[in-house]
C-alpha cells in the first residue's frame, strides 16, 4: 500500500497510442519501422488501481513498454526513450482534453532508458521498465508522455512518425473524508432556500430530507439525491439522520455513502466514501467529517447497503466551517 498524508485512491491508466495522426496506420509499407502500437495490433493498454494512505512514500508503480518492428529485425535494434511533458499541451488541443502535466521528476527509467529488439524478433523481449515514484497529492488527471527519441543498430530502420509515444495517464482522487467523524458538531447551518431532488423514484418524498421532521423519510433503491444550498458554503461536514420505514423499521438504512460536491451543479468533485454500521435509532447519526473544509453549493450523495440494497434517510444537515 502507498503512503500519503491523507488517504487517496489513484486510478492509473497506461495508454499506448500514436501522438501524431498523419495516416491511419503509418507502420504499413516495405520499410523497417519501429513503433509502439497500431490499430491492427493494439498493445500496452492496462489499468492499475492503487490505494495510498500517507503523503511520503517509497512505493512505486511500474510500467513496461515493449517497442515493435514491422518486419523481422535483421540485427539487434536499440530503442531509446525520453520523457516529454511538453507534448501534453498539444495532446489536449488535439483531443479536447484537460490533462495536467505530470512532473517528469516523478517518473524514472530502470537501469537505462532503452530496450532492445533482438535479431530475428518482432518486439523487445525485455520491456523498458518505467517507475512512477511520486504521485500528485492534488486531485486531478495527469499525463506524462514517454517518446522514442532515437533508434540504433540498423541504418535502414526508421521510427514511426505517428506511433512513437506511450502516454501515462494518472487520475488522482483524494479521500477527504475522515475515518472518525464523531467529533463533528451538530450545530447545523440554516437550510432556508435549500432544495433537494432525486432521479430515483422511491417511497416518501425526497423533500422530506429537508423538512425537519424525524419521522418522515425518503426510501429509494439506490438512494441517490442532490442538494442545492441557497449559496456557497465552506463546510466541515455533513450529518445524516437515519430513516425508519413505517416509523420504526431501520433495516433499510444504508451502510455506505459516496459524497460529491460542486460549485455549479455541473462539475463534481468526489470527496470519497464512508462506510458505517447500520443505524437502528434516530439518534445514531451518520457523521461525515471532511479532512479539509469543502466549499460548495451542491452536494450529491449516493448511498447503499440497506435491505435489498435500498437506502432510507430522514434528514440531511450541513456543519458550516467557522
Amino acid at each position: 500500500m502507498m503512503n500519503f498524508k491523507y488517504s487517496a485512491i489513484l486510478l492509473l491508466l497506461v495508454l499506448s497510442f500514436g501522438f501524431f495522426s498523419c495516416e491511419k496506420d503509418e507502420t504499413l509499407g516495405p520499410e523497417i519501422k519501429v513503433y509502439l502500437n497500431s490499430e491492427i495490433d493494439p498493445v500496452n493498454k492496462s489499468i492499475v488501481n492503487v490505494i495510498v494512505a500517507e503523503k511520503t512514500s517509497t512505493d512505486k508503480e511500474f510500467i513496461e513498454i515493449s517497442p515493435r518492428v514491422t518486419m523481422e529485425a535483421p540485427q539487434d535494434i536499440k530503442v531509446f526513450f525520453e520523457l516529454n511533458p511538453s507534448l501534453v499541451e498539444q495532446y489536449n488541443k488535439d483531443n479536447e482534453t484537460e490533462y495536467k502535466a505530470l512532473n517528469a521528476t516523478s517518473v524514472s527509467f530502470g537501469d537505462h532508458n532503452y530496450t532492445t529488439i533482438p535479431k530475428g524478433k518482432f518486439k523487445s523481449e525485455m520491456p523498458l521498465s518505467v517507475s512512477i515514484k511520486e504521485f500528485p497529492n492534488e486531485a486531478g488527471t495527469y499525463m506524462l508522455p514517454i517518446q522514442v527519441n532515437r533508434i540504433e543498430g540498423v541504418d535502414a530502420a526508421k521510427l514511426s512518425s505517428n506511433l512513437n509515444t506511450h502516454y501515462i495517464v494518472v487520475k488522482v482522487v483524494v479521500n477527504n473524508i475522515a475515518s472518525d467523524g464523531s467529533s463533528l458538531s451538530t450545530t447545523y447551518a440554516d437550510r432556508s432556500g435549500w432544495s433537494v431532488r432525486s432521479k430515483v423514484s422511491g417511497y416518501g418524498n425526497v423533500a422530506n430530507l429537508l423538512d425537519g421532521v424525524e419521522s418522515s423519510y425518503f426510501l429509494a433503491r439506490p438512494l441517490n439525491f442532490d442538494v442545492e444550498m441557497s449559496s456557497e458554503m465552506l463546510m466541515d461536514g455533513i450529518v445524516l439522520t437515519p430513516g425508519a420505514y413505517g416509523g420504526s423499521n431501520f433495516t433499510y438504512c444504508p451502510t455506505k455513502t459516496k459524497v460529491y460536491t460542486s460549485l455549479d451543479g455541473e462539475n463534481w468533485t468526489y470527496q470519497y466514501f464512508i462506510q458505517y454500521t447500520k443505524p437502528s435509532a434516530f439518534d445514531q447519526l451518520i457523521k461525515i467529517k471532511f479532512v479539509k473544509p469543502v466549499n460548495a453549493k451542491y452536494i450529491r450523495l449516493e448511498s447503499e447497503g440497506g435491505n435489498y440494497n435500498y437506502g432510507c434517510l430522514s434528514e440531511i444537515n450541513v456543519v458550516e466551517h467557522k
